[in-house]
C-alpha cells in the first residue's frame, strides 16, 4: 500500500510545515491498515517514507525495528531508533550516530539481498570467468557523491588493468554525467545509471 509523508531535511520551512500535515495524514492511513491487518511487527528501511509507519507501531505499541544501510544514518532512522525495539546496522561504526540506544538494541546484519540476486551473481560469474571481472559500485543514498570521488581516483590506479574490467555503477543523480566521462576518458568499459531499479 501506498503510505503518505513527508520530507523535512533540506526542505524550506512552507514545504516543511507541508510535510507535517502529510506525516499526519500517512499516520492516519497507516493507523487504518494496522488496524486491519494486524501486524506482529513494523520495519523501518530508512528515510522519511519510514516515519508514519514506524511511529503508528509505536502508537499501537507494536514491536518496531528499523534498518541503517548506510555508515551515516538519515535523518529520519536516527529520529526513529529512539523509538524502535531493535536496530539492525550494516555498518558497526554506524552505532555511534544512535546516542540515546541501548547496546542491546544493535544487531550487525550486512546488507541484505535477495537468495534470486545472489543466485543469478553466481551463474554470471561462473559464464563470465574468462571474460572482464565486473565491479557493482552502489554508494547508497548517503555515500553516493564521497565514493563516486573515491571511483574516479582509483580508475588512474586501474588503468594498467582497463581491458579486464567492466564496472556498473549507480552513481545517483548528480554525479552521472560526471562519472560517464570519468570512465571514457580513462578508457574503461562501464555502465553508469543514476538509479538501479531491480
Amino acid at each position: 500500500k501506498l503510505i503518505r509523508a513527508g520530507k523535512f531535511s533540506g526542505q524550506s520551512w512552507l514545504k516543511k510545515t507541508k510535510a507535517i500535515f502529510e506525516l499526519l495524514a500517512g499516520m492516519i492511513s497507516t493507523f487504518a491498515l494496522m488496524i486491519k491487518f494486524h501486524p506482529k511487527a513494523v520495519l523501518g528501511m530508512g528515510g522519511y517514507v519510514s516515519v508514519p509507519v514506524v511511529l503508528t507501531g509505536f502508537v499501537l505499541r507494536i514491536p518496531r525495528a528499523i534498518h541503517e544501510q548506510n555508515s551515516y544514518p538519515g535523518l529520519a532512522n536516527r529520529l526513529l531508533g529512539i523509538i524502535s525495539n531493535k536496530i539492525f546496522l550494516s555498518f558497526e561504526n554506524a552505532k555511534k550516530y544512535f546516542p540515546l540506544a541501548k547496546k542491546e538494541k544493535f544487531i550487525l546484519t550486512g546488507n541484505p539481498v535477495r537468495k534470486s540476486v545472489c543466485l543469478k551473481l553466481m551463474e554470471g560469474s561462473a559464464q563470465k570467468e574468462k571474460e572482464k571481472f565486473q565491479i557493482l559500485i552502489i554508494g547508497g543514498s548517503q555515500g553516493a557523491k564521497s565514493l563516486n570521488r573515491l571511483v574516479k581516483d582509483a580508475l588512474e590506479h586501474l588503468k594498467e588493468k582497463r581491458e579486464k574490467i567492466h564496472i556498473v555503477h549507480m552513481t545517483g543523480t548528480s554525479s552521472r554525467q560526471e562519472m560517464e566521462q570519468a570512465y571514457q576518458k580513462a578508457g574503461f568499459s562501464a555502465e553508469v545509471y543514476e538509479f538501479i531499479e531491480d
